[in-house]
């Protein structure tokens, strides 16, 4: 089972600010798909580094998605930059869902971890392939089957 059928794309997408921020509501994959292919606003790195914020200096969280002189730069992210918003936030949610609360999910995934070679789940989202192993890791967790 993969965090696409485990969290919904509204969750997904309020963790990166909701339609306030992305400036489109969001009820499918394909419409986050969409916002990505459009242009993820920086605003969205901003709304989850308010989340990180307890655990994590917001510019060392905006330098997990791309560069400061391209958070300088007019207009949204780049497609890469998005993307990789997009991967921190729907992990993000799968935390919360995971741990029952934002705050705990967030711990969780800026704690270095054992069955992660003693990485932070968050330093692991920085590729698609770790992202998945912090999944696999947080579906186990779920639904309480061995690691």
């Amino acid at each position: 089972m993969s965090a696409a059928t485990l969290i919904e794309p509204e969750a997904i997408a309020n963790t990166m600010g909701g339609e306030p921020v992305l400036k489109t509501p969001v009820h499918s994959m394909l419409d986050l798909h969409r916002v990505i292919l459009g242009g993820v606003p920086k605003a969205a790195v901003a709304h989850l580094g308010r989340l990180y914020a307890a655990v994590m200096p917001s510019q060392d969280f905006a330098a997990l998605f791309t560069s400061v002189s391209t958070m300088k730069r007019p207009g949204p992210l780049p497609l890469a930059a998005g993307e990789r918003v997009q991967r921190v936030a729907r992990l993000t949610a799968l935390a919360e869902r995971t741990f029952g609360n934002q705050d705990k999910g967030i711990a969780w995934l800026t704690t270095a971890h054992p069955m992660l070679g003693r990485a932070t789940p968050l330093a692991l989202a920085k590729t698609e392939i770790g992202a998945r192993q912090v999944e696999r890791l947080l579906t186990n967790i779920l639904f309480d089957l061995p690691a």
